[in-house]
This record gives structure tokens, sequence and C-alpha cells, in this order.
């Protein structure tokens, strides 16, 4: 799946860390979530999904690729804080 690097003036735009920020397309995001395209929107509506970066132009729907991931790892670390506190 393509990804685009957001780039203004010939130097893309970087996250806080210094990482360049990378736009993953709507199929992209659902392969890598495992989520349906109804079940990101109905998420992102409720605020417990990254929100989408519209481009003006098009009706193209992008997601920072840093956000994404963020938000697979915060689900790793909820589900290893459960597996801790579960009694044995």
């Amino acid at each position: 799946m393509p990804t685009e690097r957001i780039v203004e003036g010939g130097v893309p735009y970087q996250h806080e860390g210094g990482t360049p920020l990378v736009l993953l397309p709507r199929r992209e995001v659902e392969r890598r979530v495992g989520l349906s395209r109804t079940t990101i929107y109905q998420r992102m509506a409720a605020g417990t999904f990254p929100a989408a970066v519209h481009d003006i132009d098009s009706a193209t729907v992008w997601w920072l690729e840093h956000e994404i991931t963020g938000w697979i790892r915060a689900r790793v670390e909820a589900r290893d804080r459960a597996r801790m506190q579960a009694p044995p």
C-alpha cells in the first residue's frame, strides 16, 4: 500500500520526536488495525480512534502513521495491564 510523506519545500515535516510525518490511506489503516471502514469512522466519532486528515482538493482521507502506531501500541499496553491485574 502506498504511503505519502508530508513535504514542504522539499523537506519532510517532522513529528515532535523528529520522525518524518507519513500519511496512510484508509485501506492501509484498515489493514494495519484490522477494523472495517465503518468501525473506524464510528470510533473516530466516539473519540476513540485517531482523527483523519482530509485532502481539501479531493475526497482522499489519510491518517498520520505515528498516530495509528500509537493507537495500536495503546491497545497492546491495555491488554498487558489487564493480564497483570487478572487474578491467577
